[in-house]
């Protein structure tokens, strides 16, 4: 009796792939490959609030790039504190890990990265905005998937 594994053509076994059954990470994304560039916020906001959720569980860990446009109003800008929360249900979310503050009390134009790379937790991930005024400030994160 032959093996299965034989009969079974590569486009079923992509196709089985796409469905979302568990694929070790190093047969979803090669080594070294940039798999997902995310804009997760990028217009002003006054308020606090949180960025769109992202699926990231088929990635073991993600590098984080931002930018941040402060908007100075009578002297006075908004100090923002980014903070990165993941979740395995979408109810529940937490700080991933230690590195979980991004962007911690900012008061100025800036850009900058995570200090090495992020291990990626949960299955969803968000940001999570901090403000500690209306005055406008625009930040644009981006994240490199693994």
């Amino acid at each position: 009796m032959k093996a299965i594994r034989f009969l079974i053509p590569v486009a079923i076994a992509i196709t089985i792939l796409s469905i979302g059954l568990y694929v070790p990470s190093t047969l979803a994304t090669p080594p070294n490959t940039a798999a997902t560039v995310l804009a997760v916020k990028s217009t002003a906001i006054t308020a606090d609030g949180y960025s769109s959720i992202i699926d990231w569980s088929r990635y073991t860990e993600a590098d984080f790039y931002w930018t941040i446009d402060q908007t100075e109003v009578g002297g006075v800008v908004n100090t923002t504190t980014v903070t990165l929360e993941t979740t395995a249900d979408r109810v529940t979310w937490v700080n991933s890990e230690s590195d979980a503050t991004l962007i911690s009390a900012n008061v100025a134009d800036v850009a900058g990265a995570t200090n090495g790379r992020v291990m990626v937790t949960g299955r969803w991930a968000r940001l999570y905005f901090n403000v500690s005024n209306s005055n406008p400030v625009t930040i644009v994160v981006k994240a490199v998937l693994r």
